[in-house]
């Protein structure tokens, strides 16, 4: 069962049409969700739970639309960029492909499913610093350091092949 969350702040206009869509999205889609209100009314509150604003969605914890890291967090209303505009919340269809997209998404790979993607010739990256790749790295890995990879480190990926990323210090 998945756990949903909405973190909202008291007072915010737009927290309820956020959990009654969400809540028709999971329906059409036959989902086993524990959908959860949290209310922050802090900026306490706002910088232990990381709030990006309010409605913010979370499924098992995470982001269902991820922003970038803050150093503060403080209570605010959070907009999203819809194709109708900046709306206060998101909108059915960007909750049904968020929500899709998330369930195609493996939180971890078990030891199975990893060599049955390399037989069907998944790439397998490796992101330790170079010295440590050079001690003990896995057969067919290619090293691209963490702190190096962007657009062009990952340019000869090719991007219909699966791809393995690993960071491991003691194989």
């Amino acid at each position: 069962m998945k756990k949903v969350e909405i973190l909202y702040f008291d007072g915010c206009p737009t927290y309820l049409e956020a959990e009654k869509t969400l809540r028709e999205i999971l329906e059409e889609q036959g989902e086993d969700a524990e959908v959860k209100l949290v209310a922050v009314n802090t900026d306490g509150e706002a910088q232990a739970l990381r709030f990006t604003g309010s409605p913010t969605i979370r499924v098992d914890g995470e982001d269902l639309f991820p922003v970038p890291e803050r150093a503060e967090y403080a209570l605010g209303c959070r907009v999203y960029a819809t194709s109708e505009g900046l709306r206060g919340s998101p909108t059915a269809t960007m909750l049904s492909e968020a929500l899709t997209k998330k369930a195609e998404v493996p939180k971890e790979a078990f030891r199975d499913d990893v060599r049955r993607m390399i037989e069907e010739g998944a790439r397998i990256v490796d992101v330790l610093p170079c010295e440590e790749y050079e001690e003990a790295y896995l057969r067919g890995a290619i090293n691209i350091p963490i702190k190096e990879l962007n657009r062009e480190t990952t340019a000869g990926l090719d991007r219909d092949t699966p791809v393995i990323v690993y960071c491991h210090d003691y194989l």
